[in-house]
């Protein structure tokens, strides 16, 4: 017989019967047959049929908090070693200003995340508590427990974790992207720190106030760096310039040298985490494409009008000429036009 085949005989009196030693969320088919003095009579199958056992699952592993602001914890957790023979459906994520949890009856002090996809972020997952920002600041208590199709286990629940939230300074600004514009050149751009990730992020409980940029060709910026800061509102920044019509340059980066460069937010309390990135070789390369305005029917029945205006940098290397394509509707065969760039010099 199969190794996961099992069998009992009892007494003819007895209606009920316990089968142990199963493998939880293992499916098992079940079905019953009497005996009388003339032998077996037909099986009868147990509904449902398969059937297999469960548990609650057990308790999220990893809890942990994170600051956030004055206002707002994170909690960060991972899925339970078992979940009780049936997938996580949901954690519970409870809280209150005493380890006992005396006020956990009141729905205000818990929150129910679905699992889905999204929720889960590199095997972790995580949730923004906002609690009462209080003066002077208390400590707020965390567990989380986790669901699946046949219970909450209570008793599963993960220890209570408790932090202090306060203000701190921002979290690392997000989407940092460098490109060299020229061998004199780099372009900056970021976005603002972020607080949806099951990490630090945001800012902080105070408003950024500006970011600060620095540059330098050694990655412990000992040269001494060079730096610059910009208001808040700003996501880019260039690095060095060149003047597209005199050819002009300026911001004392070096062609062929390399280049490590940090974007960090302050606000009230102070600098954030900076953000790195690095530029590898600046040389000259080729232009940005042309900004189109628009095309215009110019009055006649076999012509167009297009307009555009100067890419956003030149690549190190005067513009010399603008190529024109079209085709009727398709590109397997574009006609080109090449327009020189005409400069001028008048005195006045």
């Amino acid at each position: 017989l199969p190794s996961d085949y099992g069998f009992a005989a009892v007494q003819s009196t007895i209606r009920q019967y316990t089968i142990t030693k199963l493998v939880v969320g293992t499916s098992y088919t079940v079905r019953v047959r009497s005996k009388n003095s003339e032998g077996y009579g037909d099986f009868t199958y147990a509904s449902p049929s398969p059937f297999s056992p469960k548990m609650a699952p057990s308790s999220p592993m990893n809890v942990s908090l994170v600051v956030m602001s004055q206002s707002v914890v994170k909690v960060v957790w991972h899925e339970p070693f078992s979940d009780g023979g049936c997938p996580v459906s949901s954690y519970v994520v409870k809280w209150d200003t005493s380890p006992s949890f005396a006020n956990n009856s009141f729905s205000h002090f818990q929150r129910e995340l679905q699992v889905t996809y999204s929720t889960r972020e590199n095997g972790s997952f995580c949730e923004n508590i906002r609690v009462e920002a209080r003066m002077p600041p208390i400590n707020y208590c965390f567990r989380v427990a986790a669901r699946n199709c046949l219970a909450l286990d209570i008793s599963g629940t993960s220890a209570p974790t408790c932090i202090t939230p306060h203000t701190r300074s921002p979290g690392a600004v997000t989407e940092l992207v460098a490109a060299s514009t020229s061998s004199s050149s780099i372009e900056l751009s970021w976005a603002p720190p972020v607080t949806d990730r099951c990490q630090y992020g945001g800012d902080g409980g105070s408003a950024i106030t500006r970011y600060e940029i620095s540059w330098d060709t050694h990655p412990d910026f000992s040269t001494p760096s060079q730096s610059m800061s910009v208001l808040s509102g700003t996501t880019r920044y260039e690095i060095g310039s060149r003047d597209m019509v005199t050819g002009a340059v300026s911001g004392g980066l070096e062609t062929g040298k390399s280049y490590f460069i940090r974007v960090a937010a302050f606000n009230s309390v102070g600098p954030g985490i900076p953000t790195e990135v690095y530029v590898q070789s600046l040389e000259d390369i080729i232009p940005s494409a042309p900004q189109i305005i628009g095309a215009y029917h110019d009055g006649s029945a076999t012509s167009l009008r297009i307009n555009w205006d100067t890419p956003s940098f030149d690549g190190g290397s005067t513009i010399s000429s603008y190529s024109v394509e079209f085709d009727k509707g398709g590109h397997s065969s574009p006609k080109t036009l090449s327009i020189p760039v005409v400069r001028e010099i008048q005195s006045v």
